[in-house]
């Protein structure tokens, strides 16, 4: 098996990609669910707003991206580090 990265560098680069739907082992309900590395597949266009690389929207940061924000530390004065840990709703709850 081989991880390719022969175009890392490049904008828009993803690499082991997903889209499907995700259903819970005791539930019908069922929701769109898409991850890979370095950018999210098929995904609404203003959830990543980065131009070359992940940068996720201000107004997603409330639904658990709060951590990928501040790992990427986007220029963006709403966001603001807690001096404490804040426990946050995770997505599927």
């Amino acid at each position: 098996m081989t991880y390719d990265d022969v175009n890392i560098a490049s904008d828009g680069y993803f690499n082991n990609a997903f889209v499907g739907m995700w259903r819970g082992y005791k539930s019908t309900v069922e929701k769109k669910c898409n991850w890979a590395d370095y950018r999210v597949p098929s995904s609404n266009c203003d959830f990543d707003i980065g131009a070359g690389e992940f940068n996720v929207a201000e107004k997603y940061i409330k639904n658990g991206w709060l951590d990928i924000a501040l790992k990427n530390m986007a220029p963006n004065p709403a966001i603001i580090k807690n001096k404490t840990p804040v426990s946050q709703k995770l997505w599927w709850q």
